[in-house]
């Protein structure tokens, strides 16, 4: 792992973006590190532990919640995967015209 990959796996602050509430918390990136996806807990004050979530570290974009964290992160995966196979496009490429989505509609 070189010096900027290891800089890249710290905790990165991000606003989650769940329902109509945006909640500033601490994710640790996931490989592949390109992706730009982070796993972080889920503040959840109604739980007595809070689930586990993916998100998009680029818009703050939940893409997975479970309640453990290798499952969040399979099933944020895995998630990703169904989502670029129905486009035809590869994980990086459908992450990335998200992305553009998004910022096109908060432009609007």
């Amino acid at each position: 792992m070189t010096a900027t990959e290891r800089a890249l796996v710290n905790a990165v602050a991000l606003r989650v973006q769940w329902g109509d509430c945006r909640d500033a918390i601490q994710a640790e990136p996931i490989p592949p590190l390109n992706w730009q996806l982070g796993i972080h807990r889920m503040p959840c004050p109604v739980l007595a532990h809070s689930p586990w979530g993916v998100s998009d570290l680029v818009t703050g974009r939940l893409v997975a919640i479970e309640t453990s964290r290798e499952l969040a992160i399979s099933g944020a995966i895995k998630r990703l995967a169904r989502a670029a196979c129905a486009e035809r496009l590869s994980i990086p490429e459908f992450l990335n015209r998200a992305r553009q989505r998004i910022a096109c509609g908060s432009r609007a």
